[in-house]
């Protein structure tokens, strides 16, 4: 008897463990749930510099899962990428810049009619990264772009159009590296 008790409190204890997946040494669950909307992991990988050094786990989420990168980005339902930091150390201004190098990739250098929005997108990230923080990119119909850094709300961007751009820095036809292009394959569940 004494062992079958045993046997269900190690099975009841590693329950929550089987519902998350390690990227890189980072924690991604399979679902997550902000402002009560459940999303579920659509894909997830590592998304590495020079093919060698481990930045971040980034994880997709979505309402219903997809493979589709064009309707992922056009859709109007919630939907969140997350960067879970296994890297320490990154500056908030060599953040920033990667940012911005991405949306210049993006927009092919054309930024005048996003800098208010990519300003206000960038004025969230103010501190070093450390081990485990997570910041979480989402999409609310109701209130548009939410940066959350360790589910703390930094800012919010009413701009549907805004969210495709920044999640084009993921999903988009325009990938800055090839890094990213693998993470948006695996974020896609390819």
């Amino acid at each position: 008897m004494k062992r079958i008790v045993i046997a269900v409190l190690v099975l009841l204890m590693a329950a929550p463990i089987a519902y998350a997946k390690s990227y890189g040494g980072a924690e991604i669950p399979d679902t997550v749930t902000i402002e009560g909307n459940k999303l579920v992991l659509n894909g997830a990988g590592v998304r590495k510099k020079f093919g060698l050094v481990k930045v971040y786990a980034g994880a997709l989420y979505l309402t219903n899962k997809s493979s589709d990168a064009n309707k992922i980005l056009d859709a109007d339902e919630p939907m969140m990428i997350r960067m879970h930091c296994i890297r320490a150390g990154v500056s908030p201004q060599k953040l920033i810049d990667s940012w911005n190098e991405s949306f210049a990739n993006i927009t092919n250098n054309n930024l005048a009619p996003w800098q208010a929005q990519i300003d206000k997108f960038n004025s969230a990230f103010t501190t070093e990264t450390v081990e485990d923080q997570k910041y979480d990119i989402t999409y609310l119909p109701a209130k548009g772009l939410v940066v959350y850094i360790d589910g703390v709300e930094k800012v919010a961007i009413a701009d549907k159009k805004f969210k495709r751009l920044v999640f084009s820095i993921w999903l988009g036809d325009r990938p800055l590296d090839g890094g990213l292009e693998k993470l948006k394959n695996q974020m896609l569940g390819k």
